[in-house]
């Protein structure tokens, strides 16, 4: 941030008219424009009024905060103006990153005994001591609203996600300015010191053994992906870390559920006519070793290959993983927005994740894989601030299609959780 600020002040009388002020912050340190701030109520008053709020500023406090930025973590203020009715956070270096209005009277409480930390994308977090870690603050309101009815340019569905084109969604979504600041997409090798390749998705219609038809007309697939989810994570392992074909592509053959899923198989009354489920052909079941003994092994945990929670899917991975002797730990994180930053760690270290929804999108809960990240960033004025954004997408592969698509936490307003796989 340059030592000079320029700030644009309106000021109202009979006759709007507007100057231009030099403010030279001395160091840019957080003290000092503390400092500032305190000698200027007038002026962010002013500031305030010609952005549309009518609020007289006459009070501020200050307290210590931690700041999860997408690099790390960093200190900063929480600055609260007349007891909460409008409230700040910026970093030790006065960089802004949040401003918000009418904050209640525990987000107040919380802020002077140093119970919130403040994500650069989910916002504030408070400290829940009976379980002895952070938890959302509901008080935080985003600048952007997400209760969409219709789907941006580059997203195929309303939401957070079903993203294909995310340089069109960003800008369409959040308008212009954005600059995309880091990826990353989990790649293999083909055989030893050969080309890279993109970890694949797969289709949960293909890997389906039945399917339903919809009032259209149009099939159906089966809601397993709680079992794809696991096997698009077990098969990049296998060919990240084994690079052996038997793993994950030789061995085709036709999976018989009559025989290997029973229970499943009977129940869905197949070739009966009160049944509207369809058995798909021997051709379309034609499938690679790694995912028949994942699909078996799902069936023989749990009985089923649908509706798994988060922890059954998790298992899986370890189960499947332990028949080819290899140990793997699924660790959840229920409170995502506490555990952001650890999915970014985790893809650097080359380790995919499974991210699960109850809501929000996909028609209802959804279990898929996370194989990297775009984290795009905005710099703007306010006031005399520096004012800095991010959006955090995801690359997933969410088994609606082969393809890579991206999932918009910033976006993402319902409940979540990540499982992360100790390797």
């Amino acid at each position: 941030m340059k030592n000079i600020v320029f700030l644009l002040l309106s000021i109202v009388g009979a006759v709007f008219s507007t100057v231009v002020e030099t403010i030279d912050i001395i160091g840019n340190s957080v003290e000092s424009t503390i400092q500032f701030i305190n000698s200027s109520f007038d002026s962010l008053t002013n500031y305030l009024y010609s952005t549309g709020y009518d609020i007289n500023i006459y009070k501020m406090e200050d307290y210590d905060i931690q700041i999860s930025s997408i690099t790390g973590e960093e200190k900063g203020k929480i600055l609260l103006f007349n007891d909460g009715e409008f409230y700040m956070t910026i970093s030790d270096d006065s960089l802004l990153y949040s401003c918000d209005f009418k904050a209640d009277d525990s987000f107040v409480d919380n802020a002077r005994s140093g119970k919130l930390v403040y994500n650069v994308i989910t916002g504030y977090l408070k400290y829940d001591e009976k379980n002895k870690t952070y938890v959302p603050d509901g008080e935080y309101i985003s600048d952007y609203p997400f209760a969409c009815f219709s789907a941006y340019k580059g997203q195929e569905s309303p939401g957070a996600g079903r993203i294909s084109n995310p340089d069109i969604y960003v800008s369409d979504r959040y308008g212009e300015g954005w600059a995309k600041d880091s990826e990353k997409t989990l790649t293999y090798e083909i055989r030893q010191n050969g080309p890279q390749k993109n970890m694949e998705g797969f289709s949960q219609f293909n890997l389906s053994c039945y399917y339903k038809n919809n009032s259209n007309g149009d099939p159906l697939s089966e809601g397993n992906c709680c079992t794809v989810a696991p096997f698009t994570i077990i098969r990049y392992l296998m060919r990240k870390y084994h690079r052996d074909d038997n793993y994950a592509d030789s061995h085709y053959e036709v999976y018989n559920p009559e025989i290997e899923e029973p229970n499943i198989y009977n129940n869905k009354n197949i070739g009966q006519p009160n049944s509207p489920f369809f058995l798909r052909s021997e051709h379309d079941r034609r499938w690679c070793e790694l995912y028949r003994r994942t699909r078996k092994k799902t069936y023989d945990m749990y009985g089923t290959v649908e509706g798994l929670n988060l922890g059954q899917s998790s298992g899986i991975v370890e189960a499947v993983m332990g028949l080819y002797g290899d140990s793997i730990d699924g660790i959840e994180e229920i409170n995502w927005q506490v555990h952001l930053n650890d999915y970014i760690s985790e893809i650097n270290r080359d380790m995919p994740l499974m991210w699960s929804i109850m809501g929000g999108d996909y028609n209802g809960p959804h279990t898929m894989c996370v194989a990297g990240y775009q984290i795009w960033s905005r710099t703007s004025g306010w006031w005399i601030f520096q004012k800095k954004e991010y959006i955090n997408l995801a690359e997933v592969r969410d088994g609606w299609t082969t393809e890579q698509r991206y999932f918009d936490f910033k976006a993402f307003v319902s409940s979540g959780a990540f499982v992360r796989f100790a390797y």
